[in-house]
């Protein structure tokens, strides 16, 4: 059995990082639903962090993010998150432009071993032609890069009163 991850990185339960405000993001509002927590209400402000702040854990007890990485496979370009949760849901945020939303791809998964796993999330993916809940027909949803995104948004459940952002490690 591995190293215990979660035994060793529990002083990262509290850490702190000031809380700015929503308004401070308006640029990356337009999709709707990002800057919402589970209960569809709006998060009151947004935590943002840096690669070096990583690992992390989002919320009292979610999940805790240890890297990003970005890795080349067959398929194309992908994220690589080492994380305590399987697939986080992360959203990249581009200036005035609709939130580029990537689930894991589930048969890339892959289990440490050490209650940590590896999941992968591509940069380019047809769900990107559904904004705002429309499907639009002539978006040409393969131009997205990694490297347009200022943030990246992680989607957790254990998060309720404000959202939190990684500055793009890959810009």
């Amino acid at each position: 059995m591995g190293m215990d991850w979660e035994q060793e990185f529990s002083e990262y339960r509290c850490k702190e990082f000031k809380v700015q405000p929503l308004i401070s993001f308006n640029q990356y509002m337009k999709s709707t639903y990002i800057f919402k927590n589970i209960k569809d209400e709006k998060f009151k402000g947004v935590k943002v962090i840096k690669q070096n702040d990583l690992p992390i854990r989002l919320g009292e007890n979610g999940p805790i993010i240890y890297s990003l990485e970005l890795t080349q496979r067959r398929a194309g370009t992908f994220v690589v998150m080492r994380s305590t949760q399987r697939g986080i849901p992360i959203e990249f945020l581009v200036g005035n432009d609709f939130a580029k939303g990537r689930s894991h791809v589930d048969n890339a998964f892959e289990n440490n071993g050490d209650k940590t796993g590896m999941s992968y999330y591509p940069e380019v993916t047809a769900t990107d032609k559904f904004q705002n809940g429309a499907y639009v027909e002539n978006y040409d949803y393969t131009k997205f890069k990694f490297e347009q995104a200022d943030y990246i948004l992680f989607s957790a459940a254990e998060l309720t009163d404000y959202a939190v952002m990684i500055i793009n490690p890959f810009k």
